[in-house]
């Protein structure tokens, strides 16, 4: 049986993280939707943690997308989307 090592999740972030560009994202959000799941089920990362990750998360999506001027909030705005 080829068990995985266990990893705390906040090394689990941090190797998302390590992932350069939107992959890294797609790979968080990946970790996070499963932790989070895994929290409902009873078992799982603590919640603070989780929130931690969604909030690098937020960091990296701002970093990539944001600061490129990528983003189309304004856009969205005009149209009626809050």
């Amino acid at each position: 049986m080829n068990a995985k090592p266990f990893r705390f999740f906040s090394e689990q972030v941090d190797e998302c993280l390590a992932i350069p560009g939107a992959a890294g994202l797609d790979a968080l959000r990946d970790l996070i939707v499963e932790a989070q799941s895994d929290k409902e089920a009873g078992y799982g990362p603590p919640q603070d943690d989780i929130n931690r990750a969604r909030r690098r998360w937020l960091d990296r999506y701002d970093a990539i997308y944001v600061r490129a001027g990528n983003d189309n909030t304004d856009q969205m705005r005009k149209a009626g989307h809050r």
